[in-house]
């Protein structure tokens, strides 16, 4: 599923990116996650199924870096298009987002040019 922010180049990154997927995911635009931080995806998470495993989640500083902190303890200096992969579980989305997570890494843009 995709849990995102409504702004226009959120939007516009996830065309781009959708094309990767061989099932377009479940999409959530929210403007509540537009420089939002921890708190605000912790909100939206409400919206999120039970079942679905995997959320990518797309928004902006400063709150991705604060995010980032809180779910893992990590400090991270996130770069435009940059993405960071995350593990972590709970019962239930909201659960999960207060749990304590895995950074397994982060991609920057410079990885992908030739």
């Amino acid at each position: 599923a995709l849990l995102s922010s409504d702004a226009q180049r959120t939007r516009e990154t996830w065309e781009a990116m959708a094309e990767c997927f061989m099932h377009t995911p479940t999409s959530h635009f929210t403007r509540a996650l537009y420089h939002a931080g921890i708190e605000e995806i912790w909100t939206e998470s409400h919206a999120i199924a039970d079942a679905v495993e995997v959320l990518m989640v797309l928004g902006h500083n400063p709150g991705w870096e604060q995010a980032i902190n809180a779910l893992c303890g990590e400090h991270e200096v996130m770069t435009p298009a940059s993405a960071a992969l995350l593990e972590g579980e709970g019962p239930d989305w909201p659960s999960a987002i207060r749990a304590r997570w895995r950074l397994v890494r982060i991609v920057r843009p410079e990885a992908f040019e030739a």
